[in-house]
Parts: structure tokens; sequence; C-alpha cells
């Protein structure tokens, strides 16, 4: 059996989805990366948050059963002044809190599509950093906004 065509896509929009949820409950502008355009208002905020996912990576340990790998990596942004000195940490601090557990369903529009539950992403326990955050500071002298990410990395295991 070969993998489901579909399992990126709702893998895709299943983490999309989750990570919308947690920005909004904290008010933090949140883009997606390649679904939403960077000209959007989101991206012209100082202070918002960028959404990128890699993968999946799959393997097949046995027959018809497959590990998926999936890296989630949330770029924040956010404008330095003394009045928000801590905001770009509350920020991570919103997103690595965040990444527990997500659903993936079935979202879409396609006959397969019927938003029924798939499986659980969870975070690689395995791995030494299952979940980071890594400052990159200010990356450029004259302009005074600074970056951070979050990062994750998730398996889930499916059957075809």
């Amino acid at each position: 059996m070969a993998v489901n065509k579909n399992w990126p896509r709702w893998i895709f929009a299943s983490i999309s989805d989750h990570f919308k949820t947690v920005a909004a409950a904290d008010n933090v502008p949140l883009l997606i990366e390649g679904i939403e355009d960077r000209t959007s208002d989101k991206i012209r905020q100082l202070d918002h948050a960028e959404l990128r996912i890699n993968g999946p990576v799959s393997k097949e340990p046995s027959k018809g059963f497959y590990i998926l790998n999936v890296t989630v990596n949330i770029i924040i942004q956010n404008y330095m002044s003394e009045e928000n000195a801590y905001n770009i940490i509350n920020n991570e601090g919103v997103f690595f809190a965040g990444m527990g557990p997500i659903d993936v369903f079935k979202h879409g529009n396609g006959p397969d599509d019927d938003g029924s539950f798939l499986g659980c992403l969870v975070l690689r326990e395995d791995l030494l950093e299952p979940r980071f955050v890594a400052r990159f500071g200010q990356l450029k002298e004259d302009v005074r906004i600074r970056e951070s990410m979050v990062g994750g990395k998730y398996k889930i295991c499916l059957q075809n």
C-alpha cells in the first residue's frame, strides 16, 4: 500500500487550524506561509508571527503502517522599544505552550474530505529537543526589529 495522497494536506490544514486558535487566544497576528499572502495586513504589522511547516517525512516500518514526521516553525517578529521589551518573549511563550498534541482531521472539499478524525500529531519525545525557542535578536543594526523562532518536531502513526 502506498501513502495516502491526502495526508500532507490534512496534516498542514490541521496544524494551521491549531496554531490559528493558539494565536487568536492571545491576539497574536499569525500568517500561514504558502496560504496567506505576504502583502496581507498581518505581515504589515510589526509584531506578528509566521507559521512554517516542513514535511511530512514518512517511513514504513511494516507493510501499510507509516510513521510521519513533521517540523513546525513559528517565526516571531517584534518591533523593539522600551515599552514592549518582553513582548517577543511573551509571544514565544504563547506558541511554546501551544506546542502540544494536534488533532488531525480530514479537512477539505474532496471526496475523501469528510472532516473526520485521522489521528494525533504528538511531540517527538524521543528527541533531545522536541520543542525549542531560538532567539535571533536584532537582524539589522539600523532596523529596530528582532526575531525569534519557536519550533517543534512532531510525529503521527497512520495505516493505509
